[in-house]
């Protein structure tokens, strides 16, 4: 059954009660629907974006793309959903910052009630989610999804409060980006769960302990690596004194007469997409140095070593 029929007999629902908000004739859909809710429910709170996406008809037309998706992060289809238990997430754990890193430069947005597309209008004109990028941004998570398990943990103080600034979780919808995350994650998320205050660093070794409470799903063994991916230094620093990897997406000047900005181009894709490979393939022993891999050209001479 095509997703568009499913945004054309319900409207935004919140939980399954809202199904009998309207009549629904064909019992094949109102089950399909309820496993869809209850499926994007049980792998973490966040999916239910991806549930009310589909309900808006955000994937009108894009049925397809939408089931390579499933495969790829859960190993089910729009036919099993339900029927069949997410699969188990695998390889290292990669954390992106947001600000400076999925985008180019920091989003502080206030303003309820503006229409969306003039709220995130800064981020496609200087904040790097135009078209282009946002595809290339898709295309290396997808790469990423293969073999490792990315998640995003920002520090952004305007969305510590969604009820007063913006929701992470519902801007990166709007771009498209939230469903090829595992898990999104934020100030508040990491006080619910006693980390009030604690580095970024310390986030990460509570994922790797704790995957299934962070996730929704278990993982397929032990978390044994993670990197983090981020613009700021101090955290990247952070990382490594904890015994993590750490990925310094650098800045560079994108306008004259501007501040330099951050935001992962095709070098760092490169570097975190070799870094995941050579640590889910699981050798202990791996003969590739990663300092001696080839410099590749950003605006400036960059290199691998940063990603040590």
């Amino acid at each position: 059954m095509p997703l568009c029929s499913l945004s054309e007999e319900i409207s935004s629902p919140q939980s399954p009660s809202a199904f009998n908000q309207k009549s629904v004739d064909d019992d094949e859909t109102k089950q399909r629907q309820v496993a869809l809710y209850e499926f994007f429910s049980s792998v973490g709170a966040t999916m239910v974006r991806q549930y009310e996406g589909i309900i808006a008809g955000n994937w009108r037309g894009r049925e397809a793309e939408f089931n390579k998706l499933l495969n790829l992060y859960y190993g089910v289809d729009l036919l099993s959903v339900g029927s069949v238990a997410p699969r188990p997430l695998c390889g290292p754990l990669i954390v992106y910052d947001f600000d400076e890193t999925l985008t180019r430069a920091t989003f502080v947005e206030t303003g309820w009630g503006i229409p969306d597309k003039e709220r995130y209008q800064g981020l496609v004109q200087w904040g790097g989610f135009d078209a282009q990028r946002l595809e290339q941004l898709r295309q290396h998570l997808v790469r990423i999804a293969k073999v490792a398990t990315p998640v995003v943990l920002s520090f952004n103080g305007s969305w510590a409060d969604p009820n007063v600034n913006f929701d992470l979780r519902a801007l990166l919808a709007h771009f498209g980006l939230l469903e090829y995350f595992v898990g999104i994650f934020g100030i508040l998320d990491m006080q619910k769960r006693g980390l009030k205050n604690q580095s970024k660093a310390a986030c990460i070794r509570e994922m790797m302990s704790d995957p299934e409470g962070f996730f929704g799903r278990p993982h397929e063994g032990v978390i044994e690596h993670a990197i983090l991916v981020d613009d700021d230094k101090r955290h990247c620093d952070l990382a490594h004194e904890a015994g993590l990897h750490a990925h310094h997406v650098q800045k560079f000047s994108l306008w004259p007469g501007h501040d330099p900005v951050g935001g992962i181009n095709q070098s760092d894709y490169y570097a975190v997409e070799a870094w995941a490979a050579c640590w889910a393939s699981k050798k202990k022993d791996v003969n590739t140095n990663l300092s001696t891999v080839p410099v590749v050209n950003k605006v400036e001479s960059y290199s691998m070593s940063q990603t040590i």
